[in-house]
């Protein structure tokens, strides 16, 4: 009877090992990940799946309908020079005595041509030009709007390291192979509006018929230049990798605002040389205005590592 049980069991176990070598690879197996967006590396990007370091395996990628490569593989791991830009996707089999056995199903990546994820605050809108219901002065420009707080996160994958980077609208994920060089995480602050134009003064003007004059108006004072916005903050989730590898940082503040430019007087009016005496007042064009305060730039953001 225990003889009966042994064999059933040894039975059950061999066949449940058939199914398991017959069964693909799971897909979190295998590196990259399907779906991932990888960042090429010193050595391009790198694949690699479970298996013997002396079997052969049959690799095939393609890009589209193309045919990128396709060789004879010993070991698990395999480099390529792949071009940026493009989708790919990648299968492996295992060459046995009775042909190719699929280990690994298609998987598919992307190679990404990101150097950077960049985001900036808005500008201020610049001022109006002065009038006369402002009293000649030009209008204050608008402060920028501040950057966005993002967070990164470094994980380790294997020969690979997972870059998450959040906060709307900078939600990325990117894979950065062995050797990558280091992603620009930028957060930095909108530009100040500039400041408007002073009102530029109407010319004096002298009426023959009448021999009335009217005065050259002054020029109005440029408005001031608009606050830069401030950086926004970096955290990164370092998970003990050394972030200088992988990663480097702006989170300047937003330049300030230019100052708006002087308004001219006006021109003096054109009084007939025998009548100049009697219209002293009038012969001196109008003051220009002064030109506006730059803005203030923003503050510096921080980054902040744990």
């Amino acid at each position: 009877m225990r003889n009966i049980l042994f064999m059933k069991n040894l039975a059950f176990s061999f066949s449940l090992l058939v199914i398991l070598l017959a069964c693909p690879i799971l897909a979190q197996d295998v590196m990259p990940p399907s779906g991932s967006r990888v960042v090429a590396g010193l050595e391009g990007v790198v694949l690699s799946w479970p298996g013997a370091a002396k079997t052969k395996y049959l690799l095939q990628i393609t890009t589209g309908q193309v045919i990128v490569a396709e060789q004879e593989v010993t070991g698990n791991r395999v480099s390529f020079q792949l071009r940026p830009g493009l989708g790919y996707q990648w299968k492996v089999s295992r060459m046995t005595a009775a042909g190719f056995q699929e280990i690994v199903p298609t998987q598919n990546f992307q190679v990404v041509t990101d150097t950077e994820v960049a985001i900036k605050g808005v500008g201020g809108k610049n001022g109006k030009p002065g009038t006369r219901a402002s009293n000649y002065r030009g209008g204050d420009g608008e402060s920028g709007k501040n950057g966005l707080p993002l967070t990164a996160t470094l994980t380790p994958m294997g020969e690979y390291v997972a870059l998450t980077v959040t906060g709307a609208p900078a939600n990325r994920q990117f894979l950065l192979a062995p050797g990558a060089s280091p992603l620009l995480l930028s957060s930095v602050g909108g530009s100040g509006g500039a400041g408007g134009p002073g009102y530029k003064g109407r010319d004096g003007e002298f009426f023959i018929g009448t021999r009335a004059v009217s005065v050259p108006e002054p020029g109005g004072d440029g408005g001031r230049g608009g606050r830069g916005g401030d950086g926004g903050n970096i955290t990164v989730v370092s998970n003990g990798l050394d972030v200088r590898r992988f990663l480097q940082f702006d989170t300047r503040g937003g330049d300030g605002g230019a100052p708006g430019a002087a308004g001219l007087g006006g021109r003096a009016p054109g009084i007939p040389i025998e009548l100049q005496y009697h219209y002293g007042y009038a012969q001196q064009p109008g003051s220009n205005g002064q030109p506006g305060v730059p803005g203030m730039p923003g503050r510096d953001g921080q980054v902040f590592i744990r």
